[in-house]
């Protein structure tokens, strides 16, 4: 099982925590954020994994080198200019293996990966993302509509209606060929294009979670997060 991380953003919001660190090098008590979420994902079974970096990389390379240090191997594509999501996946292809896991690296979410990735999979779509049941306050706008069948039938985290119930929960399992669908070396989001490209095509699918996520995307929340990772 692989897994991607996108860690290039810059956090502006986080301003002047990430003047000189990446957001996923924050420290939570002691230690990088990223280094919390690959310890969890190693003691799921994942220890393959593709770093997709850009901003103040190189903090995040001398840190975690080829991973071996934690018993996991890590390779790295590195953005010379912001593509966003998508086309820092994109850009990664030559890395990635025919389905992989595609995560964040300013959030943490503490649920069964080898089980989604099971689920997933035989599911038999280009893309599935894990959505949470946004009844507890997460601090996001729900963003998404799914239909009794799992599909998506809408993902918009700007303009939200009453059928729209769910949330992003940070986790997808993505099939490489779903790529074609974004330009090399262009920029590119995931949410604003692939996954409306593969919503029309009845090609993205939704795996429900009871398992809350969390972020460090604003100061109030690292607090938070505090208290999860220790």
């Amino acid at each position: 099982m692989q897994a991607l991380i996108l860690c290039g953003g810059k956090g502006k919001r986080l301003a002047p925590l990430t003047k000189k660190t990446p957001k996923p090098m924050i420290p939570i008590n002691r230690k990088p954020f990223l280094e919390h979420q690959l310890v969890f994902l190693k003691k799921k079974g994942i220890k393959d994994f593709v770093f997709c970096a850009g901003y103040k990389w190189k903090s995040i390379f001398n840190y975690f080198k080829d991973g071996s240090r934690w018993g996991v191997h890590i390779v790295y594509s590195v953005e010379k200019k912001p593509l966003d999501t998508g086309g820092a996946v994109r850009m990664a292809r030559g890395y990635l293996k025919d389905s992989f896991l595609v995560l964040y690296g300013d959030s943490f979410l503490p649920i069964d990966y080898i089980s989604f990735y099971i689920k997933a999979k035989e599911m038999n779509k280009m893309c599935v993302l894990l959505v949470y049941n946004n009844k507890k306050d997460t601090h996001v706008q729900n963003n998404i509509a799914i239909n009794k069948k799992g599909l998506i039938l809408r993902y918009d985290k700007v303009n939200s209606d009453k059928s729209m119930k769910f949330v992003d929960a940070g986790a997808m399992l993505l099939k490489k060929k779903a790529l074609e669908f974004i330009r090399q070396n262009k920029k590119a989001s995931l949410e604003n294009d692939l996954f409306k490209r593969l919503i029309n095509i009845g090609e993205l699918a939704g795996i429900k979670t009871r398992r809350r996520f969390y972020d460090i995307g604003t100061f109030k929340r690292i607090k938070e997060i505090k208290k999860i990772l220790n």
